[in-house]
């Protein structure tokens, strides 16, 4: 069927000069067809009548309202390959334009409501679950006065975002920290080492190995935040200072003082920021390791 174009290109090319034969090769019309529309000019095509094809509203109508009459939910794909079944051979598209016209609304969920008194249930929540916090926090403080290693929770204190609850718990997953002669051990111990993908000379770094305690790992991973702002000591890190020797507090003021220079590095570099953290979290254990096997344990 010559479309509106083709007659337009035809008449176009026969205004520049060419012949029947030449616009029949550049369109791809037979000449007989050329020749008819050079002869008729410009008019729009007349298209016949479409052949009579499958009629959903004639012959699939009651069959499909009585479908969705009990299954309003039907989708369009189950109805379409169950009407296929029973003969219907037209196109997807077609049915589910009929379907939006026959289709059954949904009636509306009516929705039950409740009220409190305002903030009451949120206040019950969170009362129930930091009262269950101090309660097991005091449980822990009350048993570590009995523990040899309470002298090395106490001291890497003195590093900024780690608090009682991060310390305990890396102290506690690490255990004794004079079998790691150097940081890096104690780094991959926790898996903060990037994995290693190596074959001949070429060598490829992925993430972190993430071996070891994820317990102590994530407790890093959460003090590290601390370590975006500025170098600084707060109250809360001052009060935990106090009693600890001099040496621990240069070294904790050594690791703040590069940690937080290093973060403001590496994201100006474009590093993403959970690079970064984990990056610091690695920087932590190392700090905390200097600590750790410069406080003796207590006798047990």
């Amino acid at each position: 069927m010559v479309g509106l174009r083709e007659i337009v290109m035809i008449l176009e090319l026969n205004r520049q000069g060419l012949g029947v034969s030449a616009i029949a090769r550049q369109t791809g019309l037979d000449r007989k067809t050329v020749r008819k529309y050079l002869e008729r000019g410009l008019e729009a095509p007349v298209y016949g009548p479409r052949e009579p094809g499958e009629r959903l509203a004639l012959r699939f109508r009651s069959y499909l309202t009585e479908r969705l009459e009990a299954f309003p939910g039907l989708s369009g794909r189950r109805l379409h390959r169950e009407i296929r079944a029973m003969g219907y051979e037209g196109a997807y598209s077609t049915l589910t334009e009929y379907l939006r016209l026959i289709r059954p609304a949904v009636p509306r969920q009516f929705e039950r409501r409740f009220e409190t008194e305002p903030g009451q249930q949120a206040q019950v929540d969170f009362a129930d679950a930091e009262a269950r916090v101090e309660r097991l926090t005091g449980q822990i403080a009350d048993l570590l006065p009995t523990w040899s290693l309470a002298p090395v929770v106490d001291a890497v204190q003195a590093m900024r975002g780690v608090g009682f609850i991060v310390a305990v718990t890396v102290v506690a997953e690490v255990g004794d920290f004079q079998r790691f002669d150097n940081p890096r051990q104690l780094m991959a111990y926790l898996g903060l080492t990037p994995s290693e993908h190596s074959s001949g000379a070429s060598v490829r770094r992925g993430g972190i190995t993430k071996a070891g305690s994820g317990l102590a790992r994530r407790a890093l991973v959460e003090g590290a935040w601390n370590y975006r702002m500025q170098a600084r000591v707060s109250p809360k890190l001052l009060a935990r200072l106090a009693s600890l020797p001099q040496a621990v507090r240069d070294i904790a003021w050594k690791g703040q003082l590069r940690m937080c220079q290093r973060y403001r590095h590496l994201v100006a570099a474009g590093k993403a920021k959970v690079v970064v953290i984990t990056a610091i979290a690695r920087e932590m254990a190392g700090f905390i390791w200097a600590i750790a096997r410069a406080t003796t344990p207590a006798k047990a």
